[in-house]
């Protein structure tokens, strides 16, 4: 029983190692269309940007800016 649990714990380790490596990779990769998506804004003419911030989506876009460090 002992070669089981540890086989077990084994495939569970390698599964956690593996999951979390895979979030760590999604999570650049959304920071990187974040930052690319901020950047286009940027190029909006200010009166687009102005309607925009006085948005909830905008609320929720500075939520989420700041959630990966982007703000």
């Amino acid at each position: 029983i002992f070669y089981a649990l540890a086989f077990i714990y084994i495939l569970w380790a390698f599964f956690y190692i593996k999951i979390r490596n895979t979030h760590k990779v999604e999570y650049q990769e959304v920071k990187k269309v974040l930052k690319t998506m901020d950047e286009f804004l940027g190029k909006l003419p200010e009166e687009d940007v102005k309607k925009f911030v006085k948005t909830e989506d905008h609320r929720l876009y500075k939520k989420i800016l700041n959630k990966y460090g982007l703000r």
